[in-house]
């Protein structure tokens, strides 16, 4: 039984054979979609964002129906990678526009790579969809570089909505690049680290844990004094409040829930 790792392996393989990762295109490993509910296992990015979804032998399809609709509405393309014993029920659960490739190890020297259903291409013309893969910081300093007056203050639903009213090829360019920029050095490393085929090894050069960016939020003028918090924040155990929802709003996104305990002013003992 193959596992995930030898799959996702061999569909690079086939990806750069097919010649996808030419040029300027980057590949993404692991990139976190839909506020890290979903992680699409490969991404291509180049003149469009290509989504590549692999179930293994070792894997189920319990989840494929939904994570295939969340990539839909944020690729251009989805791919569904599988082994052959998934490919008649994805063809049937699956919508028309997904492709779906069937990697057989039949003979594991060779693994043998089969398109069963060719997919189509539509483009992402939604703006705020597109943009959540953009850090707040890149998405002020290319609308100012635009001449479009806007904050750190402001929260992401802000932004998106002065996005929206530019042209398309613009706020699709922003994503594109910064993408491309942000992971070159894992896909360089891994381009120079790979041989003549690629290894489990290799792989370990497009983690997401190789990736050294710095995520803060830079506030200078435009530093914001105050949260308020929104009604429908939840309280935990110990008095703890998730602030995750807020903190999104204002660009800083974490992958894990961020709770606070509001400081309690206790009075002074008679």
């Amino acid at each position: 039984m193959f596992k995930e790792s030898e799959f996702k392996a061999a569909a690079i393989d086939w990806l750069i054979a097919r010649g996808e990762l030419c040029k300027d295109a980057v590949l993404i490993n692991e990139l976190p979609v839909d506020d890290f509910s979903r992680r699409a296992d490969l991404v291509v990015a180049n003149g469009k964002l290509q989504a590549f979804e692999i179930k293994s032998d070792a894997d189920s399809l319990t989840r494929l129906e939904g994570q295939i609709q969340t990539y839909l509405t944020f690729f251009d393309k989805v791919t569904l990678i599988c082994s052959p014993k998934f490919t008649e029920k994805a063809k049937q659960i699956l919508p028309p526009r997904v492709e779906v490739v069937e990697l057989n190890f039949a003979d594991a020297c060779t693994p043998k790579i089969k398109i069963r259903r060719r997919g189509k291409i539509d483009r992402i013309n939604t703006a705020s969809r597109f943009l959540s893969f953009v850090d707040k910081r890149e998405l002020v300093r290319a609308l100012r570089n635009r001449g479009i007056a806007c904050s750190h203050a402001d929260t992401l639903q802000e932004l998106y909505g002065k996005y929206s009213k530019l042209p398309i090829t613009f706020w699709r360019s922003v994503v594109l690049e910064y993408l491309k920029s942000k992971y070159k050095v894992t896909h360089d490393n891994f381009v120079s680290a790979r041989g003549d085929f690629t290894s489990i090894d290799d792989l370990d050069m497009l983690s997401p844990n190789k990736l050294i960016a710095s995520e803060t939020l830079e506030c200078t003028d435009d530093a914001i004094d105050r949260w308020d918090l929104p009604n429908d924040e939840q309280l935990v155990e110990a008095g703890a409040v998730d602030v995750t929802k807020t903190m999104k709003q204002f660009g800083m996104i974490s992958e894990k829930p961020v709770f606070v305990i509001p400081r309690v002013k206790k009075s002074k003992a008679c």
